[in-house]
């Protein structure tokens, strides 16, 4: 986006403030979760510390999910570190390695429904990251008719 290449965008971000050429638009922000399997001895609880993940097994998601920024910067805050034994590149198939109890996860509450199989515990850590849906463009970009539609529609029914 920066370097011109794309000109509207849907974003996931710990920030919405980005370089200065850049429009966002915050449409929602949604709280990161940590799941574990319905039959894990945490299933019943109200939430958990971020501490508490460093004497369990931890299924992630590849390098490519805003997630693992955030999972860096809560490690370095706690001073802690994760016992990962698989990372996968598929969202569906971190939620089906949790839902047979092989590990626990961090996942944003935007990709847990109800059908999954799994439990979504809040952070009980003050001051935790959410993550923020935006919609993005270059501040110099014309939108043409259907991205001025596309663009009222996403930020209309902003949710936070």
């Amino acid at each position: 986006m920066i370097h011109g290449e794309i000109n509207f965008s849907l974003l996931g971000l710990t920030d919405p403030n980005m370089a200065f050429d850049i429009d966002t638009q915050v449409i929602a922000h949604y709280p990161l979760r940590i799941i574990v399997a319905k039959t894990h001895p945490w299933a019943n609880r109200s939430g958990v510390y971020f501490r508490e993940l460093a004497n369990q097994n931890f299924i992630g998601l590849s390098s490519n999910y805003l997630h693992n920024q955030i999972l860096q910067q809560l490690i370095k805050q706690n001073q802690i570190g994760l016992n990962t034994i698989y990372r996968s590149p598929a969202v569906a198939v971190v939620k089906a390695l949790v839902a047979k109890n092989l590990g626990v996860s961090y996942l944003t509450s935007l990709a847990i429904n109800d059908d999954d199989q799994v439990v979504a515990l809040p952070l009980l850590d003050a001051n935790q990251p959410d993550f923020i849906l935006a919609a993005a463009t270059r501040q110099n970009h014309l939108m043409t008719a259907k991205e001025e539609l596309l663009w009222e529609i996403l930020t209309k029914n902003k949710r936070n």
